[in-house]
């Protein structure tokens, strides 16, 4: 799957999925970040983060990773706003 095609299920995602769609936004961000697109990657961490704060996740069971890997990227097993925050440094938001 290529970053476009994730920027796509990224859109269809942010409507039926929310949650999804957050750690979507998490790998897009992880992926211009690495391709040294910072504007890009800020973007999308600030996606992925309002995703993570709308969704209240709290619980445990709650930030458990939905993708293992997506376009290379290793998501973390446990995911929320803070660890978007703090995988994605400097970014600021």
């Amino acid at each position: 799957m290529n970053i476009q095609n994730i920027e796509q299920e990224f859109s269809r995602m942010k409507i039926e999925n929310p949650r999804k769609a957050a750690e979507l936004a998490y790998v897009i961000a992880k992926t211009a970040k690495n391709d040294g697109d910072a504007e890009k990657a800020t973007q999308f961490e600030k996606e992925s983060i309002m995703l993570f704060n709308e969704l209240n996740v709290q619980a445990y069971e709650d930030c458990v990773a939905k993708y293992v890997t997506v376009n290379g990227i290793a998501l973390p097993d446990l995911i929320h706003a803070d660890v978007v925050r703090d995988r994605l440094k400097p970014i600021e938001v």
